[in-house]
């Protein structure tokens, strides 16, 4: 019996293109955990074939969903991942390695994130190492953060190890906007709910210096066209964000648009 028996946590909703992949990967592990919020394609067919512990729970946000998850595991080590994510030979071995010799006084254990988009994996930019914690002990951990942008921290001391999580990222780049529109919608709430709002300086600054900081600052354009692509996306992100958050507050408060004759223009 190994000293670090390990679960596997993981959140999907009809994820049937990925999930496969995700399974295969830690198909080693002691046990899987499937947290599903109500998948209509195989999603649930293909988990089944990898374990008997797939559990539906209405949709929460990411962060009750994946510290649901993590709740449902029976071992002290969890093992959390996303349905499009993978583990690499490398990291597998590492984490082979450091089941059969325990843990020692580490709490929890990150490692690189690389992700695959369009035609490559992106090695620059602020999408790599893009180190992640994602290892750790259930009784002192926990996911934190800002819908939908979570964290897993622990108490205690954090290890890393060696080798890559792959990261399957947007099948094109329609869902890659899917995930702008939907994202920006939450985080916008987010902001709101804190008492943020948003100026037209806002939303261009944050806009510009995002495709800035991506493409210059983190060397994104060492990643060829899809490098320009995801630093353009990046600004769009932000901007939208930013756009929304100046939107849903004035919706909120009863602006209405002004008669034909009027600027048209708000202040």
């Amino acid at each position: 019996m190994s000293k670090m028996p390990i679960s596997v946590a993981i959140i999907a909703m009809n994820e049937e293109e990925k999930i496969d992949e995700c399974l295969a990967s830690v198909a080693w592990a002691e046990e899987i955990v499937v947290v599903d919020s109500g998948s209509t394609d195989r999603t649930l067919e293909i988990a089944r074939t990898y374990t008997d512990r797939v559990v539906h729970r209405d949709w929460s946000g990411h962060i009750d969903q994946k510290n649901y998850a993590l709740s449902l595991c029976s071992h002290d080590w969890v093992l959390s991942l996303d349905a499009d994510e993978r583990v690499g030979p490398e990291l597998r071995e590492a984490l082979l390695q450091l089941r059969e010799q325990g843990p020692g006084d580490f709490q929890g254990f990150e490692f690189n994130r690389v992700t695959w988009y369009l035609t490559r994996w992106i090695r620059h930019g602020e999408w790599y190492p893009d180190p992640k914690l994602r290892l750790v002990r259930q009784d002192v951990a926990r996911w934190e953060g800002t819908n939908p942008h979570d964290r897993l921290v622990v108490e205690g001391k954090v290890g890393r190890l060696e080798g890559d999580l792959y990261h399957q990222s947007f099948s094109n780049i329609e869902e890659h906007l899917d995930t702008i529109q939907s994202f920006s919608s939450i985080a916008a709430r987010e902001a709101i709910a804190r008492g943020r709002d948003a100026t037209v300086f806002t939303m261009l600054g944050h806009g510009l210096f995002a495709v800035f900081r991506y493409y210059v600052l983190q060397q994104g354009f060492r990643d060829g066209i899809p490098g320009v692509i995801i630093a353009v996306l990046s600004g769009c992100a932000a901007f939208t964000k930013y756009a929304k958050i100046w939107a849903y507050r004035r919706a909120s408060q009863g602006v209405m648009p002004q008669e034909k004759g009027g600027s048209g223009v708000e202040q």
